[in-house]
């Protein structure tokens, strides 16, 4: 047996050779790669959340509008379907009528609305056998437009020549309700 050769290294310069060799294996390991991932994986994260927050809020809104889309859309089909002319063949001019404010009141308290004030009537002439008397009622109120647009469908279907000629349908949010202003027009032969 040999006896064991002494190392010509003292322990102190040993002992610096370890730290130094821990020193650079330290420095071998990029730790602030890792760190400067995980910061950038953080930071996507957040947005990609923040995003989908966003879509959601986006599809939301978009589902709102298309419900108030279609209800716009219905009641607008509505009121073009009453400003086209019923299919009653002739246009006039009809023969007078005896009680007109009598058979529209009738037919707006058969349609549910309340007692309405008295339009205001005029009678213009269009040539020597014709002329047009129109009916104007200003703010017309029900809680719903179905309402009042069914008081305008019954008046064109009910009164044989009578047409909506003018329109303003709006909402009253002081109310509760919506407001209608209408003219009714209609062709009559002159006495």
């Amino acid at each position: 047996m040999s006896p064991e050769s002494p190392s010509p290294l003292t322990d102190e310069a040993r002992l610096r050779m370890f730290r130094r060799a821990s020193d650079a294996e330290r420095s071998n390991r990029p730790r602030w790669m890792v760190m400067l991932a995980g910061l950038i994986f953080a930071a996507a994260l957040v947005y990609a959340l923040l995003g989908w927050f966003d879509r959601r809020d986006a599809l939301d809104a978009l589902r709102g509008a298309r419900a108030g889309d279609s209800n716009l859309t219905l009641v607008l089909s509505e009121i073009e379907r009453l400003r086209e002319p019923p299919e009653t063949g002739d246009m006039g001019p009809f023969p007078p009528l005896d009680t007109p404010q009598t058979e529209l009141q009738r037919l707006a308290t058969r349609a549910g609305l309340d007692t309405l004030d008295p339009p205001t009537a005029r009678e213009s002439e269009v040539n020597e056998r014709i002329s047009r008397r129109t009916f104007t009622y200003r703010s017309v109120r029900h809680p719903s437009p179905e309402g009042l647009l069914r008081w305008l469908d019954s008046v064109e279907r009910g009164i044989i020549g009578m047409r909506v000629q003018y329109i303003d349908l709006k909402p009253n949010r002081a109310r509760d309700g919506w407001e209608l202003s209408v003219t009714f027009s209609r062709l009559e032969t002159s006495s």
